[in-house]
This record gives C-alpha cells, sequence and structure tokens, in this order.
C-alpha cells in the first residue's frame, strides 16, 4: 500500500490500509481495490500534480501511450465517493496540462480565494478534457492588458464550458470577483441588464440601470465578468458593455459568442474544435459515463477515431454520439452518421437549444439576415473549401457583395477561414445548410458551381500548366480536386457531358502527380458516360483514359481507348489533342517494343504539333525519342538529348516533365558510374518535385536514389527509400513502378543472401508483370529469378527460368537481358562440363551486353563466369576473365562487382593485376 496514514476528507477520515472512509456518523464508504490505490497514491503525493501516464504507468502497470479511459472512470467513480459534489471537486482537482492534484480536508479553501459573496459561477458537472493550451492562452492575453476578450466559435465548440472552467481557476487572482452572466434568455437590452444584475446581486433602481451596473462593477474592480452566449444581442453591445469598459476601467470582460461584437478594443479568441487526441479522450470519458462498463476494443476505438473526426472534433457533437453508447457500438453510431440530425439528440440534461446537433443549429441560424442564410445555404455546395474568386461565382444574391456574405459569415463562425485564401464550413453546419436549398434552387448552385471549376478543363487552361507559373497554377488547382470531383459527379447526374468532361481532365491533373489513380478511373469513367462516343470531349477523355490504365498497368485497355480517341481526333481535325494521343501511344508501343510503330507515332506528333514552336512540345517529342533509342539499341548522345529536352522544360517551366528527364538523366550517369553527377541530377530532381507537391515524381527519385546506394553496398540505407517508394507507388496506383520497386528490394534482399525475401519480392513483381503482360520487364525479372535459383543450386529451375527469359527477351529485342541470359546459360553448361556450349554461349553474352553498352552489366557477366570456370572447370580462364571484368568498368567498380571479384580471387588463391 503506497499511503498508511489516515487522511481527513470533508465527508470524514479515509483509511487506506482498510480501503474505505469513515463518515462521522459512523457508516462507511468502501473503496474497490483500484479505487484505494489510485487514491492513496494521489494523496501521496499531494504536493504535486500527478500527470494521466504516471497514473497508467505507476497505478494500472501499462505503457504511458496506451489509449484507455480507464483513469478518467476510476477517478470519476473515486469522486462520487469522497467527494461532498461530484460536480465541483476540492479534493481531487483537474490541473490545467499538468494531471491530477490531491487537497486533503486542512487545506480545501485558499486563504486568499474570495469567499461565497465575491464570486457567481456555475458548477461544473464533469470531467473537463483538454483545452490546456486555450486555457493558457486567454489567461496569458487577460493577464497582459486585454480588457475585452471574445471567446468566438460556432455552436457547440465548448465556449461555455472553457470560460466555466477559466474562471474557477481565477478565483485567487480577481479580488473583486468572479461573475458569471448567463444571457442566454436575453433578447434585447432590458434582459442584459436582468442577466447581469442578477449575478452581480443588484437590484435595478428606477435611474440609468446601465451606469447603475457600471458603478457597481467599479467598485468591485478588479473583477472579472463573463457574458455567456452574447451572440443573439450583438446589437445592443454599444449601449451595454461599450458604456461599462468606460466606466470600470479595472473590470475584465470575457465573452463568449458565436459572432464578434465589433466594440474597439475588442480582441477575438477564435475557439478551434477539439484535436483528434482530446477528441477521442472526450468521447471515451463521456461514454463511459453512461456505461460503467464501456471498455471498447481495438475495432471500436478505431470507430471512435472516425467518428469524433466526422463530428469535426465538436464537443457538443462528441457528447451527444457518446450518450448512444448506452445503446449502441461506436461502430454501430459511426454507420448511422448519414442520418446525424436525429442521432445526435438527447431526451433530457441540457438546454433544449443544445439537447440536438440541430437546435444547436437552428439558433445560429435564426440569427442570419434573409441574404445571409442564402449565402450559406450556397455555400453548402463546395467540397473542402472554397477560394473568394469561387464563392463569388457561386453566390447569387438581390443586394449583398459576395465578399461581405463571406466576411459575415466567417464573423458568425458559421465559416472557418482556414487558410489565407481560402474558407470552409464544417461537416454538419454544411448539411445543415444544404437542407435549406429548394430542389431549383440546388440545381442552379450546382450548375455555378460546376461551371466554374469546368473552365479549369479547357484546353487553356490545361496547357497553362506546362507553362511559366505552372507550378503555382497546379497547386491551386490541386487544392480543389474535390471541388472538381463533386462538380464532375454532379454534371454526369444531369448529362452535362462538358462539364463533366472539363472537370474530370482538371481532376486528372492532380490525380497524375498524387493519385490515386482508382479515384481517377472512376471520374473519367462517370464522364465517359455522360459523352457521347465520337464526340470530341469523348475523345479528349479516353487520352487520359489511357494515361490511366497505362500507369494501372492495363496496358491494352490503354491502347484500345487511344485507337478510338484517334478515329475521332482525326475526323473532327483536332491536330492538338491528336498530336498527344500519338505521344501517349508511342509508349505504349515502346512497352510492348514495337519499334517502328513508336517511331512513326513520334513522328506524326511531331508533324501535328510542332509548328507552333511551344518549348514543352518540343522537349517532349525530343524526350520520348531519347527514351525510344535507348531501347533499341545504345544511344552514345542520349546526355546531349536528355540536356536539350532538359533545357525546353525549364523554359516551359513544365516540372512534371523536367522531374522525369532528370530522372533518367541520373539513371544515366549512375549506369556509366558517374556518381556525383547522378546524385547532383537527383538533388534537383527531388528539390523540384517537393517543391511542386509532386509525389510520384518524388518515389521515382528515391527509388533512383536508393539504386545507386545498393550498387555502393550501402543496402541497408537502400532498403528504407525503397520501401517508402514502394508505398508512395502503391498509393499513387502506378502498378509498373510498384513492381520495379519491389524487383529491386528483392535484389536487395538476394545481396545480402536472404533468399526467402529475395524470392517473395521477385514473386510478387512478377505476378503484376504478368497481369500487365509486360514482356520487356517480365524477361528481366525471369533472369534475376533465374539467378537466384542458380545460386541456390536449383539448376533445374534456373534452366527453365533462363530460357523463358531469352525467349521473351527475344520477342522484345531486350539485348541487356540476352546478354544477362546468355551469361547464365554458359553457366549453367559449366556445371555440366559442357565447355564447348558453355564458351559459345558465353561470347554471345558478351556480344550482346557489348551492344547495350552498359559496362556494368559486362563487367559482372565476367565476374561471374569466372567464378563458374574456377568452381566447375578447373580455374584455367579464371584470371584473364577477372582482369576483363576490371577493365569493363575501370576505376568505376561498384560494391556488388568488387565482392564477386574478391570472392573469385580468394577462391583461386589469386593475387590482384
Amino acid at each position: 500500500m503506497i499511503g498508511r496514514m489516515t487522511t481527513a476528507l470533508d465527508i470524514g477520515t479515509y483509511d487506506p490500509e482498510r480501503a474505505e472512509i469513515q463518515r462521522p456518523d459512523g457508516s462507511l464508504v468502501k473503496l474497490t481495490p483500484r479505487e484505494n490505490e489510485l487514491l492513496a497514491y494521489l494523496v501521496d503525493r499531494g504536493d504535486r500534480a500527478v500527470p494521466r501516464q504516471e497514473l497508467l504507468r505507476e497505478v494500472w502497470g501499462v505503457a504511458e501511450s496506451t489509449r484507455t479511459p480507464i483513469v478518467d472512470v476510476t477517478l470519476h467513480r473515486l469522486r462520487g465517493k469522497i467527494e461532498r459534489d461530484p460536480s465541483a471537486p476540492v479534493h481531487i482537482q483537474s490541473v490545467a496540462g499538468e494531471g491530477y492534484r490531491f487537497f486533503p480536508k486542512s487545506e480545501l479553501r485558499n486563504p486568499a480565494a474570495p469567499g461565497p459573496a465575491t464570486f457567481h459561477l456555475p458548477a461544473e458537472r464533469d470531467e473537463f478534457v483538454g483545452r490546456s493550451s486555450d486555457l493558457a492562452e486567454i489567461a496569458h492575453r487577460l493577464a497582459n492588458g486585454t480588457r475585452l476578450l471574445t471567446v468566438l466559435g460556432t455552436g457547440g465548440t465548448g465556449k461555455t464550458r472553457l470560460v466555466t472552467r477559466y474562471s474557477w481557476q481565477q478565483l485567487g487572482t480577481y479580488t473583486g470577483g468572479v461573475w458569471f452572466c448567463d444571457l442566454t434568455e436575453a433578447r434585447d437590452r432590458d434582459g442584459i441588464l436582468r442577466a447581469v444584475a442578477s449575478a452581480l446581486s443588484i437590484p435595478l433602481g428606477p435611474d440609468d440601470p446601465v451606469a447603475q451596473l457600471g458603478h457597481a462593477m467599479a467598485a468591485r474592480s478588479p473583477c472579472l465578468i463573463v457574458l455567456d452566449n452574447f451572440e443573439q444581442v450583438v446589437k445592443f453591445a454599444p449601449e451595454t458593455l461599450g458604456r461599462w469598459l468606460d466606466r470600470a476601467a479595472d473590470t475584465t470582460f470575457l465573452v463568449t459568442s458565436r459572432a464578434t461584437l465589433g466594440l474597439p478594443g475588442e480582441e477575438v479568441f477564435a475557439l478551434h474544435l477539439l484535436p483528434g487526441p482530446e477528441a477521442e479522450q472526450l468521447f471515451l470519458l463521456r461514454a463511459a459515463a453512461v456505461k460503467r462498463d464501456f471498455a471498447p476494443s481495438a475495432h471500436e476505438t478505431a470507430s471512435v477515431q472516425q467518428l469524433v473526426k466526422l463530428l469535426d472534433g465538436s464537443p457538443l457533437a462528441i457528447e451527444l454520439a457518446a450518450a448512444r453508447v448506452s445503446v449502441l457500438p461506436p461502430s454501430k453510431i459511426l454507420e448511422r452518421m448519414g442520418d446525424r440530425f436525429r442521432l445526435l439528440s438527447t431526451s433530457g440534461g441540457r438546454p433544449a437549444r443544445h439537447a440536438t446537433l440541430r437546435g444547436v443549429l437552428d439558433w445560429s441560424w435564426e440569427l442570419l439576415s434573409g441574404e445571409e442564410k442564402q449565402a450559406l445555404a450556397q455555400l453548402s455546395v463546395f467540397e473542402d473549401g472554397f477560394s473568394l474568386d469561387a464563392a463569388e461565382s457561386v453566390l447569387r444574391l438581390p443586394t449583398l457583395w459576395p465578399l461581405d456574405a463571406v466576411q459575415s459569415l466567417v464573423n458568425q463562425s458559421l465559416v472557418v477561414h482556414s487558410s489565407e485564401d481560402r474558407f470552409d464550413l464544417l461537416v454538419s453546419i454544411k448539411e445543415y445548410a444544404r437542407s435549406k436549398l429548394t430542389p431549383e434552387e440546388e440545381r442552379q448552385t450546382e450548375e455555378r458551381h460546376g461551371a466554374h471549376f469546368a473552365a479549369m478543363g479547357t484546353d487553356s487552361a490545361l496547357e497553362s500548366l506546362d507553362r511559366p507559373g505552372g507550378v503555382r497554377r497546379l497547386k491551386a488547382l490541386s487544392r480543389e480536386l474535390n471541388n472538381l470531383a463533386a462538380a464532375c459527379r454532379r454534371a454526369c447526374l444531369r448529362k452535362d457531358g462538358a462539364t463533366a468532361a472539363n472537370t474530370a481532365l482538371a481532376a486528372l491533373k492532380s490525380i497524375k502527380a498524387n493519385g490515386p489513380l482508382e479515384f481517377g478511373v472512376a471520374l473519367v469513367s462517370g464522364a465517359l458516360a455522360a459523352n457521347s462516343p465520337g464526340s470530341r470531349d469523348h475523345a479528349r477523355l479516353q487520352i487520359v483514359n489511357a494515361d490511366l490504365h497505362y500507369r494501372s498497368g492495363n496496358l491494352a485497355e490503354a491502347h484500345r481507348a487511344l485507337d478510338e480517341a484517334l478515329r475521332t481526333l482525326q475526323a473532327a481535325n483536332d491536330t492538338l489533342n491528336e498530336g498527344w494521343a500519338r505521344i501517349s501511344r508511342a509508349r505504349i508501343h515502346r512497352r510492348f517494343a514495337q519499334w517502328s510503330e513508336a517511331a512513326a507515332d513520334l513522328d506524326e506528333a511531331e508533324r501535328l504539333l510542332l509548328p507552333d514552336g511551344a518549348p514543352n512540345l518540343r522537349g517532349i517529342l525530343i524526350y520520348e525519342r531519347t527514351i525510344l533509342a535507348t531501347r533499341v539499341a545504345p544511344n552514345e548522345a542520349i546526355t546531349d538529348q536528355l540536356d536539350q529536352a532538359i533545357a525546353y522544360f525549364r523554359e516551359a517551366e513544365n516540372t512534371y516533365s523536367l522531374i522525369r528527364a532528370l530522372n533518367d538523366l541520373a539513371n544515366h550517369f549512375r549506369r556509366i558510374h558517374a556518381p556525383d553527377r547522378a546524385d547532383a541530377y537527383s538533388k534537383e530532381a527531388l528539390q523540384i518535385s517537393a517543391d511542386a507537391g509532386d509525389r510520384h515524381g518524388h518515389a521515382l527519385i528515391s527509388a533512383n536514389h536508393a539504386t545507386g546506394l545498393a550498387e555502393q553496398g550501402r543496402i541497408s540505407e537502400a532498403i528504407p527509400q525503397f520501401v517508402q517508394a514502394l508505398h508512395d507507388m502503391r498509393a499513387v496506383g502506378d502498378r509498373t513502378n510498384e513492381a520495379i520497386n519491389l524487383v529491386n528490394l528483392g535484389c536487395c534482399y538476394r545481396d545480402l543472401a536472404q533468399w526467402e525475401d529475395a524470392r517473395a519480392y521477385f514473386q510478387q513483381a512478377s505476378s503484376i508483370f504478368g497481369e500487365m503482360n509486360d514482356r520487356y520487364m517480365r524477361s528481366h525479372l525471369l533472369y534475376l529469378e533465374g539467378h537466384l535459383d542458380e545460386e541456390l543450386d536449383q539448376i533445374d529451375a534456373a534452366f527453365a527460368k533462363y530460357t523463358e527469359a531469352d525467349q521473351l527477351a527475344e520477342q522484345t529485342n531486350h539485348r541487356l537481358v540476352r546478354g544477362l541470359v546468355a551469361g547464365g546459360l554458359s553457366r549453367l553448361a559449366l556445371r555440366r562440363r559442357d565447355t564447348e556450349a558453355a564458351r559459345a554461349w558465353f561470347e554471345q553474352g558478351v556480344e550482346w551486353l557489348s551492344d547495350t553498352g552498359r559496362n556494368h552489366a559486362l563487367a559482372r557477366n565476367y565476374a561471374l563466369q569466372a567464378m563458374a570456370e574456377q568452381r566447375w572447370n578447373g580455374g584455367q580462364r579464371t584470371e584473364t576473365l577477372l582482369i576483363e571484368a576490371e577493365r569493363a568498368v575501370g576505376s568505376a567498380c561498384t560494391a556488388d562487382l568488387t565482392a564477386i571479384i574478391r570472392k573469385c580471387r580468394e577462391m583461386a588463391k589469386l593475387t590482384p593485376q
């Protein structure tokens, strides 16, 4: 037992040894073992506040990071046993931002605190949760000279509870007292005066009552006057509160309101909704109060997290939802959130306007003017916020300027100023306001919303994203993704094909860089259905549809979509979009190793697009030709060509293409073992992708950089970067690069000799390439799998993989893979002691690899052949082959190749040349 001596309480004497409290009349209050241990721990540490985490660790013996309401629930029960009034505890008190502290009977009243005649405050009926920073901010402002502070927030944000808690904490600070004045029932000046006079216990005489109250406040100064729920009497503020500020110079006024007062000297403290952890804590605590055995599982805890997010962190909404735990678990409450206004209500215990979520919003609605009501209802069509420009496009009001309407709604806490240039409505307010639109008003408002966002998807608007200033415009476009999606879906429902197409095309510009591609596929599918096949907009959509399928790995569907689009665009003589369609189709031909078809499409795209001389188009065509050339045969001019494309992209400020061209150039220098130049291009591309918010591009560069680390033998550093790139590619929906990163991870674990892990990654990648029918990439992966089998002495499996890889590589003219496979087959022939076949395969492999210009691959082939010669053929050619390997790479020998050469020399007991 922690505490052994008895302790005096208001209700009797606490004996920790007996786990009981003896009342003066001899009756006993029994404590449970956990309640007794908790109380004893707090008693023993009465000189300080004890954090909740410490109680979890020391009393319950669980990790401090554990998320559980058990401390709050046990304290709630304990207070019910030891306090005279559990709603206003005096023994176990919460200390804002610190924890809980115990006060025995002899320390119940602070001698400096005012007596019963010097304060008027409502009792706190339950545990106060969070808000330590808000309490500190109020205290800081009032302590530094602010005389009028308005705590501003929409209904249900907890303004009254916050100022009540603050007021109780300040009883010893204001010698003239702390006075809480509830203005809920006030509707005019006289209502304000009656509420304040009642709180201050001042009978009003026949003379000027405002002046009388001002004199009374001045006589009690310094004092704190709390004026709660001022919003419905704001217009009377100048003639009441304004005069008191002048008459009572040492009086501080703390006001709660849903609207600013507009008085000189007023400071506003906008009360934000509860952050996630505090919102969850509030729900768990209030749920435990209505269901004493409430102990949520991990699944239900996850439901609580989603639920409080849907409730915007609104304390009132959370408490109303928690009250339902008596009949529904959190997961079921979450399922019923579609009917939130019926769900979030209670039958008693609260004022009528706080008994339901709808009641709270009704109160705010009735305080608005007619045009303010129209504005709020029309703004409800926006998703995820809006700019002032967008509001001006959507709002249609008889006389009120849209800017004034938004500002007025912000001042009344119904619209949130979410960032420097954006505004938003809370989910509950949005749903409530949307219900105020008639069907015709809703249709007209949605059409204006759609027209505003459709303008972002015209040909000229989309082209501007790849011209100077494009990064800024693309970031602005990305912020509107949810509005674009909403506008597209609504346009599809009303069969407005043009709006559906333009909003989908604009949304895809953001999705292309950040995903998820599945979201883009759904939008484009809906927009395609809203447009007739053969129409220009249908063809424009098919181009982006093809790109989505291409990146998702469905190459056949991508090819079909482009063929259809091209037929329509050629008939319409739409040279711009036909040119883009041909560039896209050239990429697909390239993936199928259809080199001549790809080149023909690029030739036609150049004829269609280049007459206008746009730098962006020139850069893209040079870039596509360069990538195609490197697939067909070694390209000695790759550096100059990519540099030329990059120069055009810089001039056009086309960051999307610039990032990818820089990545390819970095890859090129990595392959020819110029790591410094590769790193320089990678770092530039990483910075540009981060600045542009291009998650896909950033993942590409990160994976490229990780490849360089792996080649230097820094596998432990490379693996986390590959894992992150894999995660990002999956989030974006790029199946090809997802598979490539799986291959990279497999190679890392192969080099660590963790064979099973390597095989698992290779098999995942193989499944993806198989689904995509990507013979080019699958041939390379089959070689890697075959080499893994070879390392594990699974010769038949290795031969089968090598043979299949060679067949696919021959179909795609993939000389790199053919050369690697030939080396593998040569090594297998040596195992069978078939020296003649081994030599023939090896010479063929050297020829193919020499054609690729990949010196590292050629050197590795020599080194692995040397190893095989040493093991299976007496080592007659080992030294010669090692010398050729070293000559192939010169001084740029990577860590993995160095390890192979060293091991082979050790086996042969040879000295370096």
